[in-house]
């Protein structure tokens, strides 16, 4: 799952919007702080948790959505809106990978005539 790993640092501004994404609210406890996010009129949470003295922020299992784009969004957006050092981060979109090689495909006409 996408994630990202900063520096600790303050609360973000929270109804902004970034990228297209809208940061709603923020509900904290002593373990963990859920943040309300917006991304083409689909809702979820982000969780953000203390991680070795830095903060990880990942997508809540319970409201995740998808494509996986809209995440990923989310949290590169929040990301820029906080302006921490960004210490890992698997959130990139590759839309550049390598086509398999279809060598051992056979095309469905050749299937119907071996009958």
């Amino acid at each position: 799952m996408p994630h990202i790993l900063i520096r600790k640092h303050d609360d973000i501004n929270l109804c902004k919007n970034i990228n297209e994404v809208n940061f709603n609210f923020i509900v904290k406890n002593s373990l963990e702080d859920k943040i309300s996010v917006t991304v083409d009129n689909k809702e979820f949470l982000l969780t953000k948790q203390i991680k070795n003295d830095n903060n990880l922020i990942k997508i809540d299992q319970a409201t995740r959505v998808t494509p996986i784009y809209f995440a990923k969004q989310a949290l590169n957006s929040y990301a820029s809106i906080c302006k921490a050092e960004l210490l890992f981060s698997n959130t990139s979109n590759n839309d550049n990978k390598l086509e398999p090689k279809k060598e051992y495909l056979k095309d469905i006409s050749k299937i119907t005539k071996m009958k």
